[in-house]
């Protein structure tokens, strides 16, 4: 095997290795969109994007540049029914703002600071969707239906979080194929 051979193979396996976080990203998306048969369902949906957005944004940002996640969140608006465009979008986006400054003190803490800082950005997301949608919309919509949704996305994290992190391991070292 040549140099120039071992050279694009490691290419392709850091090319591969990358995308495999965008595929957990693309899937998550997907399940998001999705409408099932469940009673609650949608009331009980976890916002499982979110959870994406801020692991990436915390430990490894060039995977989640603003653009990705303007995308990712426009998709999720375009197919709810009571969510204005762009809600989802600008929520994460100002998550994804408060959570990168922040970032350096955030991976010397335990997980259950990490996951502390996740709960204060499940309700910072849950209250701005909420006024969004009762304003803009004239909606009223049940704050507890609010708050079990952000509950049940809370006691998502951690799991979701097992592969994320399995997934991050798998990761070449450094930047990522996009960067900003």
């Amino acid at each position: 095997m040549t140099e120039t051979t071992a050279t694009m193979f490691q290419v392709i396996s850091h090319a591969c290795r990358v995308l495999l976080a965008y595929a957990v990203f693309v899937f998550l998306l997907l399940l998001l969109m999705s409408n099932w048969a469940l009673p609650y369902f949608m009331a009980l949906k976890p916002q499982l994007l979110l959870v994406v957005i801020y692991y990436w944004t915390l430990y490894r940002p060039t995977l989640m540049p603003p653009w990705v996640i303007l995308i990712g969140g426009l998709f999720l608006d375009l197919v709810s029914p009571v969510v204005p465009i762009g809600t989802h979008a600008a929520s994460y986006l100002l998550i994804a703002s408060i959570i990168k400054p922040r970032r350096r003190f955030m991976m010397g803490q335990s997980f259950m600071v990490v996951w502390a800082v996740f709960v204060l950005a499940v309700i910072l997301d849950m209250l701005f969707k909420w006024v969004v949608i009762t304003v803009l919309t004239a909606t009223h919509i049940d704050l507890t239906t609010v708050l079990l949704n952000g509950f049940v996305t809370v006691l998502a994290f951690p799991l979701l979080v097992l592969v994320l992190v399995s997934v991050h391991r798998l990761l070449p070292a450094g930047r990522g194929l996009i960067t900003q």
